[in-house]
């Protein structure tokens, strides 16, 4: 099971603070409230639970279009897995050095684990933002900035930005879905094109 875990802790990677909001503002109907986010680099902590298994560690993810370049580490920064995206074509390489090669993309993975995890939605959640038309519910902030969202299943809660370049960025944010599975993201430095 610790396996899976760690796959799961690797796998979710693929996809200054301001003060609390004061009175978010609900929204039930689909509107678009960004792009996602398709050139960075960030590093960050990151803590999985699935079911009642836990994994934590650090994460350093590269992404430039299609490519995509993450290092998952335990919290002591001894590497765990190194995955590798281009396209469809996913590697992962786990700390024993087995690599495990997919070129169904997300789905590959989905199938690996047993169950889907939030990938695709990732790139827009960092960016602070909702895949537009396909969500249930958004709160957003009096500056107009995601506080909770609901897409998919899961329930995103957007705890701190930070202000990176001419823009806020989730520096913290929580995804659960229902009772079993939680991601934990905390963005420690962001680097934009």
């Amino acid at each position: 099971m610790f396996a899976h875990v760690v796959w799961l802790g690797a796998l979710i990677a693929l996809s200054g603070c301001s003060l609390p909001p004061q009175a978010p503002l609900r929204v039930d109907f689909p509107v678009s409230v960004g792009q996602p986010l398709t050139e960075f680099t960030l590093e960050g902590r990151l803590s999985l639970r699935a079911g009642d298994e836990a994994v934590s560690g650090g994460l350093l993810w590269s992404r430039q279009g299609a490519r995509d370049h993450m290092l998952i580490t335990t919290p002591m920064g001894v590497a765990v897995a190194k995955i590798t995206r281009v396209g469809e074509h996913i590697e992962v390489v786990d700390h024993k050095g087995q690599r495990t090669v997919t070129e169904s993309g997300l789905s590959g993975l989905d199938q690996v684990l047993g169950f889907k995890l939030p990938l695709e939605y990732l790139p827009w959640w960092l960016a602070g933002a909702a895949k537009a038309g396909e969500f249930r519910r958004l709160e957003m902030d009096g500056e107009g900035r995601l506080v909770h969202l609901e897409q998919d299943g899961w329930w995103i809660d957007f705890q701190r930005y930070q202000p990176v370049a001419d823009r806020f960025l989730p520096r913290k944010l929580i995804a659960r879905r229902g009772e079993d599975l939680e991601l934990r993201l905390v963005v420690d430095q962001w680097t934009l094109p």
